[in-house]
C-alpha cells in the first residue's frame, strides 16, 4: 500500500487561493504566489478555493517555463506516460486534496 504522507513530505504543496476558469491563483509551502493554467480531466467535484495538491519536483521544475498542466483522474490514458503506476513513476502524479479531507490521485497528461 502507498504512503501518500511520505509522498507528500517530498513535494511542493500549493493551496488554490482563487480559480477563474483553468486560471489558479496558488499560494506555496515555500511562501511564493504562483499562477498557473491548470485543466482538471473527469475530476468531480471540481478545484475550489481552499482545496490543494502537492506537486513533484519534475512538475515544479517544469514551472520555470511552462504555465499550463493537464491532470486527469483517468490513470494510464494515452497521454500520459508510462509507467502508470506512482510507485513507479511518482514525478508523472499529482496528489489533490479537497478541503473537506478528501484525497485523490491525478496523472499528468501532456500533448
Amino acid at each position: 500500500m502507498l504512503d501518500y504522507g511520505e509522498l507528500k513530505a517530498e513535494r511542493l504543496y500549493m493551496r488554490i487561493r482563487e480559480v477563474s476558469g483553468r486560471r489558479f491563483i496558488l499560494d506555496g509551502s515555500d511562501g511564493n504566489e504562483y499562477r498557473l493554467n491548470i485543466h482538471f480531466v473527469d475530476m468531480s467535484p471540481e478545484a475550489h478555493p481552499g482545496d490543494g495538491f502537492y506537486l513533484s519536483s519534475d512538475m515544479v521544475r517544469s514551472m520555470r517555463t511552462l504555465h499550463s498542466f493537464t491532470f486527469s483522474t483517468k490513470i494510464g490514458a494515452v497521454y500520459a506516460r508510462a509507467p502508470h503506476d506512482i510507485e513507479k513513476n511518482p514525478e508523472e502524479f499529482l496528489i489533490f486534496e479537497y478541503s473537506c479531507g478528501t484525497t485523490i490521485l491525478l496523472e499528468r497528461w501532456y500533448g
